[in-house]
């Protein structure tokens, strides 16, 4: 019985030690190794959504006449009609990139605000 006490309290400390230097560890890798992880992600985001939007195609045929009429009006209306659309595609990739970079300052701004909603309701829990 001695025997298996002393198992059970090994691997209840070794998993007690380990959860305890994860928990240290998170703020560590969350602003390292994390925060580049989800940088890259951003990017391949911002960057997948803007070929999604289809914008190198939109202005590398910007001054191609549409339907092949190479008339004077069928050029103007072209460039007027892929003009704009590039403009709405750019505000699209150009909304969803500040949104990626309102993710990135939720991600750097969640610890500390976490820590501090924290603290302040243990504090307040005290003087209640």
């Amino acid at each position: 019985m001695a025997i298996r006490m002393s198992v059970h309290a090994t691997i209840i400390s070794k998993l007690s030690i380990g959860l305890f230097l994860e928990i240290f560890y998170l703020p560590v890798w969350w602003y390292s190794r994390g925060l580049a992880w989800f940088f890259s992600k951003l990017i391949f985001s911002i960057q997948d959504t803007a070929v999604s939007a289809g914008l190198g195609l939109w202005v590398k045929n910007l001054f191609v006449p549409m339907y092949g009429q190479n008339d004077l009006w069928g050029r103007i209306t072209s460039f007027i009609v892929r003009f704009v659309n590039i403009i709405v595609r750019a505000l699209w990739v150009g909304i969803w990139a500040l949104l990626c970079f309102i993710a990135l300052c939720v991600w750097i701004a969640l610890p500390p605000t976490l820590f501090f909603v924290f603290i302040s309701s243990l504090i307040r829990r005290a003087y209640v």
